[in-house]
C-alpha cells in the first residue's frame, strides 16, 4: 500500500488502482525532468544568441 493520497488506496483495496496512480505520478516526474531539460536547452539557446550578438 502506497501513501501518495492519504486514504485513497486504504478505501479502494484494488491494488491495480494504486498501481495506476503510482505510475501517474512517476510519469509526471519524469515529463518535469522532460520539461526542466526544455528549458535548459532554451537557455543554451539565448546563451548562444548571446555570443553570436
Amino acid at each position: 500500500m502506497y501513501a501518495h493520497a492519504p486514504g485513497v488506496c486504504l478505501l479502494i483495496k484494488e491494488s491495480n488502482y494504486c498501481a495506476a496512480s503510482k505510475r501517474e505520478v512517476i510519469n509526471e516526474q519524469t515529463v518535469t525532468r522532460e520539461v526542466k531539460n526544455e528549458l535548459t536547452a532554451t537557455r543554451k539557446v539565448s546563451n548562444e544568441l548571446t555570443v553570436t550578438r
